[in-house]
Formats: structure tokens, sequence, C-alpha cells
């Protein structure tokens, strides 16, 4: 049901306590008051789900981005006769995204300030002065990813003997957009990996879900990634679990997993796994996801998993690399 309609961002903001709307679409460009603006306000002072409907808001696009880091659960492409999709698909699309960004609990809803004295580019990044690792992140995601890396990486503690490896679903041709984009707004090093390249502590490797990437130790006893990229006639398939699996065989109990929003069942097995080796797992909190699917079932079916929210994984991650026996 529409509650109400508002012709610029600040008619918006007006309106919001006399409606109390479940959820709020926004433009970009309105008058008086634009939508990305608007929606800064909406996160700090009337916190609910927004997605943001725009021309504008194009996958990879830094609009996009800009949304998904001020707090809104999704992004859409304003319907276009032009677009691959009919328009009923569109509008269909549209109104899954809303049913399911109702469903999204107002306690995951921030917005991430910009850090201050941030390396702007992936080509002028310093090298990590932390100390030798010791552990890995091995972080999963599905549909939704951009939004929940967005809202996470900027909060990872960038001085821990810690490395990160995402794997997200997105578009490969617009990874290094994407990954310029998180570089502009976390004090951690944004990497892409490379088969051979070495993991580092405080560097933050993120790949898509349709190749393969796996850690392992050198001859030299130093730990590097591999990425396997399937030939035009395949398809990666269970990639996640690949990833996790990996990471548990190299780093047995310095391993760490977490499940972020998404569907499907890529990830469960080798979350377990990772368990199994000593090491700890996490699942973000259904509530807080846009795609429960896949962290609904891995709370069903990995032991010993912990439940978080984004904004807690960074003290959890402190208490891990801190604790007597850590190594």
């Amino acid at each position: 049901q529409v509650v109400g309609q508002a012709y610029n961002g600040l008619e918006a903001i007006e309106m919001i306590p006399r409606l109390n709307p479940d959820v709020i679409t926004l433009d970009v460009e309105m008058p008086k008051m634009d939508g990305l603006t608007a929606l800064k306000h909406i996160m700090i002072k009337f916190p609910r789900p927004v997605v943001m409907i725009s021309t504008l808001t194009r996958e990879g696009s830094r609009p996009a981005f800009e949304a998904l880091r001020y707090g809104a659960v999704d992004v859409i492409a304003k319907p276009s006769q032009v677009s691959e999709e009919d328009i009923l698909s569109q509008e269909e699309k549209i109104r899954n995204t809303v049913k399911k960004a109702a469903r999204v609990s107002v306690e995951a809803l921030h917005f991430v300030r910009p850090k201050t004295g941030i390396t702007s580019s992936l080509e002028n990044l310093n090298e990590p002065t932390q100390s030798e690792l010791k552990k890995v992140l091995a972080i999963g995601t599905g549909i939704g990813g951009y939004n929940v890396l967005l809202q996470l990486i900027p909060l990872l503690p960038p001085d821990l003997p810690l490395a990160y490896l995402v794997m997200t679903w997105m578009d490969e041709k617009y990874l290094k957009a994407f990954s310029s984009y998180l570089q502009q707004n976390t004090e951690i090093n944004i990497d892409i990996p490379e088969s051979g390249k070495e993991l580092k502590a405080g560097n933050c490797y993120i790949a898509t879900r349709g190749n393969y990437v796996t850690v392992s130790t050198n001859r030299n006893g130093k730990y590097q990634i591999s990425v396997d990229i399937p030939s035009l006639t395949k398809e990666a398939t269970n990639s996640l679990d690949m990833m996790f699996t990996s990471v548990a065989e190299t780093f047995a109990n310095n391993a760490i997993g977490i499940v972020l929003s998404g569907s499907g069942d890529d990830g469960i097995q080798g979350l377990e796994y990772i368990t199994r080796s000593g090491g700890t797992a996490f699942v973000q909190k259904p509530e807080s996801c846009l795609e429960q699917e896949l962290p609904t079932k891995v709370i069903k079916s990995v032991n010993k998993v912990k439940i978080v929210t984004l904004k807690e994984i960074p003290e959890f991650l402190e208490k891990i690399c801190n604790s007597p026996g850590a190594s």
C-alpha cells in the first residue's frame, strides 16, 4: 500500500513522522533536496528501509554505491523501455524488492560516514605496516553483497594480524569500480586477488563468485592466493565452499569465516568445515539481510556458528586476535 507521495526530499522527510511508512522509495534527482541528501537525513533521524529507484542508480554506478553506503537496503534502475527486461518484469522486480526491504530490521540500518585521510585509488596504496599475518577472515555474500560490504568493510580494523578475503556476487565488469569506491571509504587496503599474490595483513581481497579463489602455503612458507577462472563453457559452482574449505585447511584454528546476505546453499559446507577445523564461524543476523535464505540455512546447518550484526563483527575480531593464546 502506498501511504504517501512526496515531490522532493525535503517534503518526504517532513511526511515520515506523520505517515510512519515501513519502506521508503527515493529517486536521486529531485528539487529542493536530492535523494542522496534525503537518504542521509532519513538514516540519522528516522531510520527505516529505503530503496533507491533512479536512472542514476544503475548497477556499478557511483550514485548506487553512495546510496548503499548511506544506508539504502537496495538500489534499482528506474523502469525503462530500452531495458533488456520488459516493463512488467521491471515492475515486478520493484515490488519484490520493496517487500524484501520491509523485512529488514531497523537496527541493521546505518549511515557509514567517510573516513579521513584515506587513499583515493587502488594504484597508490601504501604497504601495510601490520605485524605478520596470523589469521584470515573469509567473507561470503550473495545477491545484496554491494550493500553489506559497503556497510561492513569500512568498519573492519586495519591494524590486526588479519587478512580479509571476500567473495561476492556481482558482475565481474563492476569489480574494479566497486573496489576503487570502497578504497575511498575504508582504512584497510583493497585489492583484487591474482594467482601467486601473497596474502598480507591489513589487506582486503575482493573476488566475484564467478571464479574459484583459494589460499595455500608456498615453498617459502608464505600464504598465497590462487584464482581459477572457469572456461567459457563452464560456470563456477560452490565457490564459497571452496574458499572456506581452503582457508580452513591452511589456517586451521586461525581461520574465521562469515556468511552474509544471500540465497542458495553455497557456503554452508565450507563454513561447517571451518568450525570442524577449530576455526570460528559467523553468520549475519537474518533480520538484517535483504536476502535471508542463506543465513537462515546456515543457522540451521552449521554447529557453533555465532549470529551477529555487521556492527558487532569488528569487536569480535578484536577479541579473537587479542585473546590469550591467539596465534
